[in-house]
């Protein structure tokens, strides 16, 4: 995996040397298990990735490759959005094999998204400190480390100190993609600076359309894209065609999401076709749950003056 690091890479030998000599058997030894769990994680497959990590850990407790096994499962943890978890494996993988570039970048980012979620339990001020401190040291380790440069990025984007650090994730958002330009998260995350703190919808729109030509089955991509499109229409021509075609992808690629379907009922509506605004307004309140704030009280808003109009 690009976002692991040297020291993992005689692992993944070994694990591609086990794949080639057992072929698709059952795995049997803690490397089947991690080999087979790595194919479930890069596919998505996260808990069959988990139940795999597990069960290598339970074979092989304290082998060679056992920071790994640590490692890749605190990367599942991550991909669940269990950092506490994963923090701890992370912990783990560190004690057993320090300072190691890949296990540090993994737990700052792990840190990093445990802050954005703004649980009043944790201290804001801590995790940002040790995400920031890890990704740092990643970087010192290993200065050609691509994806500690787009993570340590959006650390900087995120974190809310405006605009002193708006440069340094530009920076580092720039870095990352000189050293490896096929990582297309890392453009989706640059084009939302450029569009949200940089107000460059244009270089946006370029940096979107590199993630979605390096993958295109990515709803993600296209709803961002369609939302620089409709800034650009808001203070241009306000022609929304493009905008409602990209939020039109998206749904195809994502159907239960709400905001794909409330952003194109806007679109909609400011392009005055108003029962095409209705439906998808409707839409996108029917497929609503959770808290309902200001962004619900917008769209329940454009739904009834589009009601009034259509």
């Amino acid at each position: 995996m690009k976002k692991t690091t040297v020291l993992f890479l005689l692992l993944l030998m070994v694990l591609f040397c086990a794949q080639t000599a057992f072929g698709q058997a059952a795995p049997k030894t803690a490397l089947e298990f991690a080999q087979r769990g790595i194919d479930y994680l890069d596919d998505g497959e996260y808990a069959k990735a988990l139940a795999d990590f597990n069960q290598a850990l339970r074979l092989e407790p304290n082998g060679e490759y056992t920071p790994a096994y640590y490692l890749y499962r605190g990367i599942t943890y991550s991909m669940q959005k269990d950092y506490d978890k994963a923090i701890a494996d992370f912990n783990q993988a560190d004690k057993l094999e320090p300072n190691d570039e890949g296990v540090l970048a993994w737990r700052g980012n792990a840190y990093f998204l445990k802050f954005e979620e703004r649980n009043p339990k944790d201290n804001g001020d801590d995790l940002k400190r040790r995400a920031l401190a890890d990704l740092n040291k990643a970087i010192q380790l290993n200065p050609d480390y691509a994806w500690a440069y787009g993570r340590r990025g959006y650390y900087y984007a995120e974190n809310g100190n405006w605009p002193s650090e708006k440069d340094r994730a530009l920076a580092d958002y720039n870095k990352s993609i000189q050293l490896d330009p096929d990582d297309a998260e890392v453009y989706l995350n640059r084009g939302r600076l450029y569009l949200w703190s940089f107000d460059n919808p244009n270089m946006a729109i370029a940096d979107y359309t590199r993630a979605i030509n390096l993958d295109p089955t990515n709803a993600l991509y296209y709803y961002y894209r369609a939302e620089a499109y409709g800034k650009i229409a808001e203070f241009g021509n306000r022609d929304y065609t493009r905008a409602i075609a990209d939020y039109t992808q998206a749904i195809r690629l994502d159907p239960k999401d709400k905001d794909n379907y409330a952003e194109r009922g806007k679109a909609y509506y400011y392009m005055n076709d108003f029962r095409n605004a209705v439906t998808d307004l409707e839409q996108a309140i029917k497929l609503w749950t959770g808290y309902k704030g200001s962004y619900y009280d917008d769209i329940d808003w454009h739904l009834s003056e589009a009601r009034k109009k259509r």
